[in-house]
């Protein structure tokens, strides 16, 4: 995922439509998501992004859980507003949703580890 996050923002720098940037982000991240919980993502609303029980996922340690839940009912309610709005949209917003993309792949690769660090000492 952290390479769709480069590629995304090479084609801004070459001018692709930014409607289809964010396209191509809301389905990379829904399949990203999907293929990380086992749940289908496709055609998930923001609010039920926010209201999903990672808790039943049993694969994740409480971090993790913070993790994505803070992340992905603000990141798609973020990603439909500007998607949806109808107005024009900017570089600087589609580079602020690829930087909360990058953070929260980052921490939660970061969590995984610590995660496997604590399942090592015990």
């Amino acid at each position: 995922m952290l390479k769709t996050e480069k590629h995304l923002r090479r084609a801004i720098s070459k001018g692709v439509n930014k409607r289809i940037i964010l396209d191509n982000l809301s389905d990379e991240i829904r399949l990203f998501l999907s293929n990380l919980i086992g749940t289908n993502c496709n055609a998930m609303t923001a609010l039920e992004f926010a209201q999903l029980d990672y808790s039943n996922f049993n694969r994740f340690n409480s971090a993790q859980i913070k993790i994505l839940c803070s992340f992905s009912g603000s990141f798609f309610r973020t990603l439909d507003d500007v998607r949806f709005s109808g107005a024009d949209i900017s570089i600087k917003t589609i580079n602020l949703l690829l930087d909360d993309l990058y953070t929260f792949l980052t921490t939660l690769k970061n969590s995984e580890k610590n995660k496997q660090k604590e399942e090592k000492k015990s």
